[in-house]
């Protein structure tokens, strides 16, 4: 990889040669005008690259400097691998419709990374934007960081049923923490990834949006995930009660093809009966070797950590256990003596092979 920290070392490089090359400018917001322009100019020559990645953060951009980023990249045909990170440069819905044409026309694609950090995209943008990565026939790896973008609960349902034309997708990581994604997106997300058959590896991140309440259906698509083998699902700071937590545990032993699992619950609203309830349901996956869980609930006590831990005893093929983050009641003065107690338990576990216990 070819690696740029200055954009004129960037315009002094065989730009027409180049198939690899990283530009990561941390200018925080000394990016002008004639230099955004030079460096759309240099991109438009660089016709045999395959694999771009570019980091622009907290600049003055737009969305006009997003239409001549676009018309740029337009002419690198031969691009399989985008990574493109652009936090906090004022794009708004517009900027992400640009960005949604630039893909929509870009079939060659095949690992793409988006990161809109601290934007204004807003809900139809975000639809927008997935809509168009939807037509990239060859897409396999998607990663999309929409964190803290305005997307509101009225939009959100429409960008979950936006994922259901990327049949060839495996791989996904989509964080949509600090929006107002409501629960009919979340249904609405795992029944559009349901029809992605082909898809291995999930991660969503979600905190602190309006989540809760869930019913029978909520999850219901991403049982369809019929080779679904890796699944993180952030759900922190979230009003998520027990029996949301029976509910998302019930849904989680119908993925027979799982096998690891990263779950973080903390500061939701779940007690000592959801954590029991829904370490009771994981011994149902077979297949099931990985679980990392974060809790941070005041109402969980070292008993039912215990009592937790206990009801995995049944996995048949658990060999990796992380619990991160133990209640805040578990204080400092006390946490070796806590500790030496839950690995005690843990170490009867006699298939596991890595066990890690952290604040």
């Amino acid at each position: 990889m070819n690696c740029f920290y200055s954009i004129q070392d960037f315009l002094n490089s065989p730009l027409s040669t180049l198939i690899n090359a990283k530009l990561s400018f941390s200018n925080l917001g000394k990016l002008n005008e004639q230099e955004f322009s030079s460096l759309c100019s240099a991109l438009s020559n660089c016709q045999q690259l395959s694999n771009l990645v570019i980091f622009l953060c907290e600049e003055k951009i737009g969305d006009q400097d997003v239409q001549s980023l676009v018309l740029a990249l337009s002419k690198c045909s031969q691009l399989q691998i985008f990574d493109l990170t652009l936090i906090k440069c004022q794009i708004t819905e517009q900027g992400a419709k640009e960005l949604a044409h630039y893909f929509r026309s870009n079939n060659g694609l095949q690992s793409l990374k988006i990161n809109l950090q601290k934007n204004e995209i807003g809900g139809q943008g975000a639809i927008d934007l997935v809509s168009a990565v939807a037509e990239c026939k060859n897409l396999q790896d998607l990663s999309i960081d929409l964190f803290q973008n305005k997307i509101e609960i009225k939009d959100a349902s429409d960008l979950g049923k936006s994922f259901s034309k990327c049949f060839y997708l495996q791989k996904l990581n989509l964080n949509l923490n600090v929006n107002n994604i409501g629960l009919k997106c979340l249904s609405d997300l795992f029944m559009g990834l349901g029809i992605c058959t082909n898809i291995k590896q999930i991660s969503l991140q979600l905190q602190s949006n309006f989540l809760g309440g869930f019913n029978e259906n909520t999850f219901l698509g991403l049982e369809q995930c019929i080779k679904l083998q890796s699944l993180q699902i952030d759900l922190c700071h979230n009003e998520i009660h027990d029996a949301d937590a029976k509910i998302l545990g019930n849904s989680l032993a119908k993925i027979n093809s799982l096998t690891k699992l990263q779950l973080l619950i903390g500061k939701c609203n779940i007690g000592a009966q959801g954590l029991v309830v829904l370490g009771s349901q994981l011994p149902q996956l077979n297949n099931f070797y990985s679980l990392k869980i974060s809790l941070k609930e005041d109402s969980i006590s070292l008993q039912n950590i215990l009592d937790f831990i206990s009801s995995l005893k049944e996995c048949p093929r658990l060999s990796t256990f992380c619990l991160f983050k133990i209640p805040n009641q578990l204080n400092s003065s006390e946490f070796d003596i806590i500790r030496m107690e839950i690995m005690r338990k843990i170490n009867k576990f006699k298939r596991l092979v890595e066990k890690k216990i952290k604040v």
